[in-house]
């Protein structure tokens, strides 16, 4: 090599593999903090959406409640089954209607888990003439969570078969 070829590779500019590092473990700090955040975010829209469809079932419900047995679509009064309530939601001329995709299999007598925790599948307990519980899976609080229609109150008990008080 000459002298001249010398001078123009010290005169070429990088960077060093120190400096190279830096950046890629900067790069990697800030994708976990992203990776965490949107983590919670998530968990958060699993818990509204699953809260919302609970929402819209006892809504379903109370409305079987007060039309059904005026309209003499059916023959029980009260809150009705899963089943029934399903099976009135889709009838033409009823105004009761469930979150959308929710049929008999979303609406169960178990107790939701960690595994339910798309908000498609709710406990749904009915009280007969007094009112329904409907329990769905809170990802933020990682613990089923309970909404009241008609005149059931308090906490439904965890175990099996599930009783609204």
């Amino acid at each position: 090599m000459s002298l001249k070829n010398i001078k123009q590779l010290k005169s070429e500019k990088g960077f060093t593999i120190v400096e190279l590092l830096i950046v890629i473990v900067v790069i990697g700090i800030l994708a976990a903090i992203v990776i965490v955040a949107f983590n919670g975010v998530q968990q958060q829209a699993r818990t509204t959406a699953a809260k919302a469809n609970a929402q819209g079932v006892i809504k379903a419900a109370d409305t079987f409640n007060a039309e059904c047995p005026k309209t003499g679509a059916c023959t029980t009064s009260g809150y009705p089954t899963a089943a029934n309530l399903v099976s009135y939601s889709n009838a033409s001329g009823s105004t009761a209607s469930l979150p959308t995709g929710f049929g008999a299999s979303n609406l169960i007598a178990t107790a939701v888990t960690s595994s339910n925790a798309d908000g498609k599948t709710l406990t749904y307990i009915p009280k007969s003439n007094t009112g329904v519980c409907v329990g769905y899976w809170d990802s933020s609080a990682n613990n089923i969570a309970w909404l009241y229609g008609g005149n059931a109150t308090g906490t439904a008990p965890s175990g099996s078969p599930l009783t609204c008080p």
